[in-house]
């Protein structure tokens, strides 16, 4: 049976995905009647039931957390939250719902439906390495990729750095379904469905967000109900989708994928500049980062000028998103220009 508190015990870093990628292998040979295999860098690619169009649940292994020693890496439930804990110094250490809860949520789809493909890529972490190398035969007879690898929840992005990821057709199909479960439409980060879209420009995809909060922080939790939540929004979708083509002219733009410069504070990932090479897109905000904000190595965020403090909690702990607007506190996790949120 997938469980998710299981799967966020499994500890996993870029780099080191080993353990996730045996959790995974073990659990599709429980799940029964799934075959799979590796490419070179270790993403697992699978497949359940015969069909001539197959539904794609997407995840990716890594997490950005330092790895504490088994033994120490505590999981703990109150109420409907988990969060973990480091027993060396019993303090707060990140439980890696970014992209554990995907692993679960595409494990948890293979096991219940007869017919479906799932994809767990390496390394998206430090620049959707897995991704960007994927084996694009897989997706030869998927009409849908799905994946769940964003923050908070009720949010699917209709669109990832300005470009559209489906059609009006299939916009038109899920509109009951985002509506009912009280979901909205927004423009996403970066992640592996992003990637993957530049090759794939006639198969609709999405992110969605899926009951994680704080990631890439020690205080990073999973709501419980929202997984379930999610998890419920992902299978209408995916029942609805099952065996349709969607929009068969429609060709997703193209577009330069993004490459990362990273960098780690106290050997956490707290953010990535992102230098994108030529592309048909322009970003629809405007901002003169030259006149109101200025690159704080200090802090590793744009700062407007004349405030460095969280205007919530006076906090200096500061994140950067993929624009000015995506700039969030880590102290007490709220975004500090127009409110845009990324995975």
């Amino acid at each position: 049976m997938i469980d998710l508190k299981n799967t966020l015990r499994i500890q996993t870093a870029s780099g080191k995905n080993a353990k996730m990628l045996r959790y995974i292998k073990k659990q599709l040979k429980a799940i029964g009647g799934v075959t799979f295999y590796q490419d070179n860098l270790g993403s697992i690619y699978a497949t359940k039931g015969s069909a001539d169009l197959y539904t794609c649940m997407v995840a990716h292994t890594d997490t950005v957390h330092n790895m504490v020693p088994e033994s120490n890496f505590q999981i703990y439930t109150d109420k409907n939250i988990l969060f973990s804990i480091d027993t060396r110094s019993y303090k707060r250490c990140g439980i890696g719902g970014d992209d554990k809860v995907g692993v679960y949520l595409a494990l948890k789809m293979m096991a219940s439906k007869d017919r479906c493909k799932a994809a767990f890529f390496v390394d998206e972490e430090i620049g959707c390495v897995g991704s960007a190398s994927a084996d694009l035969k897989f997706f030869k007879d998927v009409n849908l990729c799905l994946q769940a690898d964003r923050k908070n929840v009720r949010e699917v992005t209709s669109s990832i750095n300005s470009i559209q990821m489906y059609g009006k057709e299939f916009a038109d199909m899920i509109e009951p379904i985002v509506l009912a479960n009280n979901f909205k439409e927004v423009d996403g980060g970066t992640t592996d469905v992003g990637q993957l879209g530049g090759s794939l420009r006639g198969i609709p995809m999405f992110n969605v967000a899926c009951g994680y909060y704080r990631p890439h922080t020690d205080n990073e939790y999973v709501n419980i109900q929202d997984v379930r939540d999610t998890y419920i929004f992902l299978e209408s979708v995916f029942d609805m989708a099952q065996g349709r083509l969607f929009d068969a002219d429609w060709k997703r733009e193209t577009w330069t994928a993004p490459s990362y410069d990273t960098w780690g504070l106290g050997g956490n990932y707290y953010g990535s500049q992102l230098h994108y090479g030529k592309s048909k897109w322009k970003s629809k905000k405007k901002v003169d980062k030259r006149d109101t904000h200025y690159w704080s190595t200090e802090d590793m965020c744009w700062v407007e000028r004349g405030r460095k403090k969280c205007e919530n909690c006076d906090g200096k702990n500061w994140a950067d998103g993929l624009t000015l607007d995506e700039r969030w506190c880590m102290d007490c996790g709220r975004y500090q220009f127009d409110g845009t949120e990324i995975k």
